[in-house]
């Protein structure tokens, strides 16, 4: 105990070793803490009072609080998580519910899509496909009853007008919309697949026998028969490799060649010329919330790039 004397404070120092401490350390203590609080007698004179706890005791009351806290705690987590399971079952709901709507708008997007193409196709075959090949039959005929040199000249009209048939009937099969075979995406190429072969090109295909949603699966189909016929058409390659990577939710598809590649003045004077098969599907593929990416220069073959997210 210390007494208070005006503003003064007297104290006597202690130890363990000194006499006052002789029941702690009996009782096996080495560390004791201290506590010195004010205090006033009834007359008024203020005090001082120094007591000593063992570490131990308050070590243990310590554990004792955190104990009895500890039910209050997980039983107020526990409610909270019993209050926020519902909002979070129904954000999921919702969640799942905004992705089928957006998936049916978008397959009703590329309904409509196809719809037109195969208008286009059709008027464009029991139209202009029709009368070219009147005239060819006509310029044919014409050339036999012809004499030279009009003969030549006829027969050569007849040969472009040929051309020109075979060219446009290339162009409807590029136009009319396929559909995804029963027995996967990739099974959709094997015609142009096999068209490169012939041409003695060599086809290499590494994609693994998974099944996507519909809707990426004929978005693979046609980028892929998309790729495949500009490397027939332009790119001049001896090698072509197709492969598809599946990771978790994320789906890659790559068709690189060996060609002669373009640069960007090239690419923009194709599409400037109504070669849009490319930019459609990157606009289709943006709709999708996918990404197509075609890298090429001069000389270094062409790779197109397409990534999505398979939510199915």
């Amino acid at each position: 105990m210390k007494v208070l004397h005006g503003d003064s404070v007297r104290a006597n120092l202690s130890t363990l070793d000194g006499d006052e401490n002789q029941f702690e350390i009996e009782a096996g203590e080495k560390t004791l803490l201290q506590v010195y609080f004010a205090w006033k007698t009834v007359t008024g004179t203020p005090m001082i009072v120094e007591t000593y706890y063992p570490e131990s005791l308050v070590g243990d009351r310590a554990s004792e609080q955190r104990r009895s806290f500890l039910p209050l705690l997980l039983g107020g987590l526990g409610l909270l998580i019993v209050a926020q399971l519902p909002l979070a079952m129904a954000l999921t709901h919702r969640l799942k519910r905004l992705q089928a709507q957006r998936e049916h708008l978008l397959e009703r997007v590329i309904d409509s899509s196809d719809l037109e193409r195969r208008r286009i196709a059709a008027e464009v075959h029991d139209g202009a496909v029709q009368d070219l090949i009147g005239i060819t039959f006509s310029l044919s005929a014409a050339a036999d009853e012809a004499p030279e040199p009009m003969h030549e000249r006829l027969s050569g009209l007849a040969v472009a007008a040929r051309h020109t048939v075979r060219s446009l009937r290339s162009l409807l099969n590029s136009i009319y919309p396929v559909q995804v075979p029963e027995s996967g995406w990739a099974a959709g190429l094997d015609d142009i697949i096999g068209a490169l072969r012939q041409r003695g090109v060599t086809v290499g295909v590494d994609v693994p026998d998974v099944r996507l949603s519909p809707a990426n699966e004929l978005l693979l189909l046609r980028v892929g028969r998309e790729a495949l016929r500009n490397i027939d058409a332009h790119a001049q390659a001896s090698h072509v490799d197709i492969t598809m990577h599946k990771s978790g939710n994320a789906v890659e598809l790559l068709i690189a060649d060996n060609g002669v590649g373009f640069d960007r003045e090239m690419a923009a004077s194709q599409r400037q010329v109504g070669h849009l098969g490319l930019q459609l599907l990157r606009d289709l593929s943006q709709d999708m919330g996918a990404v197509l990416t075609v890298d090429s220069d001069p000389g270094s073959g062409t790779t197109v790039h397409l990534k999505l997210e398979e939510n199915r």
